[in-house]
């Protein structure tokens, strides 16, 4: 076809796919479509189209940008579905909500995160309004020494005393200042946990694996911060809106 008989509007959606990938830099293109990026008549063609129509690379730049959401979404269904089992079934890793809920939400935080307090009351008005959401806590303590220790502390709760391990988590979350021992032993007391009980569990290796565990599966799915959201198929990076999570565990119940 000769790019005069293309009308105006598919030539220059047809340039910003070329455009596209020219920024790009894909070596993913077959033969033919290196010979026509490659062609000087379609070079010219192209730079002379962005130069008299300038916001084909906005279009480019947005196509450009919606096929590498595509290529990240698919290979986060990929990761997903590989770690499924210890992402949401991890027996180590405490539960909230309904434990038989028909959705499961992953959260991995930290308790010295600013973020993941910010994000604390909508995860409790989430489950307040919806009794069908399991929510899965996991531990990622990098913000240094009182992160690993609160981490520490709130799983040894989760071995000893599982049905206290809300009450802990919520106090621990809703409380000012770094979580130091005596702090969170405190915390620990209040709801009704025994410390002499709390600091014997706190001495168990497998806590330490639990929390290597949670490291490495971070990893695997690319979060690098906290705090972190796995909702049906989805990463989330960072915290989001009530209306957002509603929205995504729509989705994920059509799903």
């Amino acid at each position: 076809m000769l790019l005069s008989s293309i009308s105006t509007p598919r030539r220059l959606s047809f340039a910003a796919i070329l455009c596209c990938l020219l920024l790009s830099g894909s070596t993913k293109s077959s033969k033919a479509d290196t010979d026509i990026v490659a062609d000087e008549a379609m070079r010219t063609f192209i730079l002379d189209t962005i130069r008299q129509n300038p916001e084909i690379v906005v279009e480019a730049m947005r196509i450009l940008h919606a096929r590498e959401q595509k290529e990240h979404e698919e290979a986060a269904r990929k990761v997903l579905s590989t770690y499924h089992a210890v992402l949401k079934q991890d027996p180590s890793a405490p539960v909230g909500g309904n434990p038989k809920g028909d959705v499961t939400i992953v959260e991995f935080f930290d308790y010295r995160c600013g973020y993941c307090k910010r994000a604390f009351p909508k995860v409790v008005e989430l489950l307040a309004e919806d009794a069908n959401i399991r929510w899965v806590f996991k531990e990622l303590p990098i913000l240094g020494p009182d992160s690993r220790l609160a981490a520490r502390v709130a799983l040894a709760v989760w071995n000893i005393a599982p049905e206290k391990y809300w009450n802990f988590h919520a106090k621990t979350m809703t409380s000012g200042g770094s979580p130091t021992k005596d702090k969170l032993f405190a915390i620990a007391r209040d709801s009704g946990v025994d410390e002499t009980a709390l600091e014997n569990a706190m001495k168990d290796g497998a806590i330490q694996e639990s929390l290597q565990r949670n490291l490495e599966l971070a990893r695997a799915l690319g979060i690098d911060g906290t705090p972190a959201f796995v909702i049906g198929d989805k990463i989330i990076r960072g915290a989001i809106g009530v209306e957002e999570f509603k929205s995504l565990i729509a989705e994920s119940r059509k799903g």
